[in-house]
């Protein structure tokens, strides 16, 4: 196959699953359904390192930890 051939053929395949997406779509929301339903559960995953990070600095410094000479 040319590949010229299997870029329009993937093309065809994405562009025939963006309408079926669309179809499915309208027919959940014809049925009465919710908007929440419809993008279901959150599906990005959190770096745990980076987001305990995040949260030690939004937390502020617990002065349990550190001992201050004053």
């Amino acid at each position: 196959m040319s590949r010229r051939y299997q870029n329009n053929r993937a093309a065809d395949v994405i562009e025939h699953s963006k309408r079926q997406r669309g179809y499915d779509r309208q027919h959940h929301f014809a049925t009465g359904g919710s908007l929440s339903d419809w993008r279901g559960i959150r599906s990005v995953q959190l770096d745990r390192v980076k987001e305990a990070n995040r949260r030690l600095c939004r937390d502020g410094i617990d002065d349990e930890l550190y001992e201050w000479d004053e």
